[in-house]
């Protein structure tokens, strides 16, 4: 399987985004962040937005044979 070029660099960008909301959820389990309990929720609910959104492109990339 072969990815389609323009939809490589959404995936990247999905990726990006993913990648520096669990690195905030990790600060945020182990301390190094003081949030509020909404920032905490919107770490959360960011993170998992931005999972399901790596999770749908990946199909969508690789669609050459």
């Amino acid at each position: 399987m072969a990815a389609d070029r323009i939809r490589w660099v959404e995936l990247e960008q999905a990726l990006r985004h993913y990648l520096a909301w669990k690195s905030i959820e990790e600060d945020v389990k182990h301390q190094r962040l003081n949030l509020d309990t909404f920032q905490n929720k919107q770490v959360s609910t960011k993170s998992a937005e931005c999972e399901a959104t790596v999770k749908a492109r990946f199909p969508e990339t690789f669609i050459w044979l």
